[in-house]
C-alpha cells in the first residue's frame, strides 16, 4: 500500500506573464501613477493659486474648498498609504483596481470640483461687477 513518491514542484522556471497580460498590467500601473500624479500636481500648483485668488479679493471661500485646502496635505499621502496597504492585504485584483484607478480619479474629481466651482463663481461674480450696466 505505498503511494507514489510526489513530484516536486517546478520552481526553477516562474510563471511567466502573457503578452497581453504584461501590457494591461504596465498601462494600468501607468494610468494609476498618472491619477496620483494628478491629485499631487493640483496640491502643488492649482490648491496655491486658488487661495491666492481668493486673498486677493478678500473673499472667503467656500466650506468644502476651505476644507479641501486645509486637509489636503495629510488626506493625499494617508489616502495613497492606505490604499496600498490595503490592497496588499486583499490581494484581489478587483481591489488593486479600485484602489489604484478608481480612487485616485474619484479624488481628482473632488479635487476639480471644489477648486473649479468657487472660482467660477468668483469670475462670474466679477464679470457681472465690471460689465457695463444697460
Amino acid at each position: 500500500m505505498s503511494q507514489p513518491p510526489i513530484a516536486p514542484a517546478n520552481l526553477e522556471h516562474p510563471q511567466r506573464l502573457s503578452g497581453g497580460t504584461l501590457i494591461l498590467f504596465v498601462a494600468s500601473a501607468l494610468f494609476a501613477s498618472f491619477a496620483w500624479l494628478g491629485i499631487w500636481f493640483q496640491m502643488m500648483f492649482f490648491v496655491p493659486r486658488v487661495a491666492a485668488t481668493f486673498n486677493e479679493f478678500k473673499m472667503k471661500m467656500p466650506y468644502l474648498t476651505e476644507l479641501l485646502m486645509d486637509q489636503l496635505w495629510w488626506i493625499f499621502p494617508a489616502a495613497l498609504v492606505v490604499a496600498i496597504l490595503i490592497g496588499f492585504a486583499v490581494r484581489k485584483r478587483w481591489a488593486w483596481a479600485f484602489l489604484m484607478i478608481v480612487l485616485p480619479l474619484w479624488l481628482n474629481i473632488i479635487v476639480l470640483v471644489c477648486l473649479f466651482l468657487p472660482t467660477m463663481q468668483l469670475l462670474i461674480g466679477l464679470v457681472e461687477q465690471l460689465a457695463p450696466k444697460q
